[in-house]
């Protein structure tokens, strides 16, 4: 219950995964019984990734997966071949 708000950051500098400097690529605040979402960003993203959450909420759980490539690349994931 509650509101988690998820900001995806990435970082050029990090070293441990909470130093550095990290900049936000995509924020979303989760809606009652949300199953999925799915973000995309252009431009370049930095080698660190993280999840930082914030807002008032218990119970939440989140999964996450990151597939790096070409915006062109999701056609082979549509089942249409050019």
């Amino acid at each position: 219950s509650g509101t988690p708000t998820l900001i995806v950051q990435d970082s050029s500098d990090t070293t441990t995964g909470s130093d550095g400097t990290w900049a936000t690529l995509k924020t979303f605040t989760i809606q009652a019984a949300q199953t999925a979402e799915r973000l995309t960003v252009a431009g370049t993203v930095e080698k660190g990734l993280r999840i930082a959450g914030t807002g008032t909420f218990v119970g939440c759980q989140i999964v996450c997966g990151v597939r790096r490539g070409l915006a062109v690349d999701s056609v082979a994931y549509t089942g249409s071949q050019a």
